[in-house]
């Protein structure tokens, strides 16, 4: 989580998240890092709650998401890569994120 690139899911992540988000700020991960827990993925009642790495365990706990769901952690987390893509955008916000970030194409 240290690159800007890095990306990582975690299925069935959400009981462990407050660890898992701690390991990573401990291992230097950036605090900032964009962070979401996608709950019931694929069902009617699915939802989607963002914030940062240093607090997105307390926003699952202040907006009673539980299992199951799954923790992106890193940049798809951003507002909008998450979402379906109605018009074809999320390819280019990822080009851009790469360019940004000095990763080639």
């Amino acid at each position: 989580l240290r690159s800007p690139c890095t990306t990582v899911l975690v299925l069935m992540g959400v009981a462990g998240l407050a660890r898992l988000t701690a390991e990573a700020l401990a291992g230097g991960a950036d605090p900032a890092t964009p962070a979401a827990v996608v709950a019931h993925a694929g069902l009617p009642q699915q939802r989607t709650v963002r914030g940062r790495l240093d607090t997105i365990a307390a926003v699952c706990r202040e907006q009673g998401v539980g299992s199951p769901g799954v923790v992106v952690l890193g940049g798809v987390a951003r507002a909008g890569l998450l979402e379906p893509d109605l018009d074809g955008d999320a390819a280019a916000l990822v080009a851009a994120e790469r360019s940004l970030a000095g990763v080639p194409a």
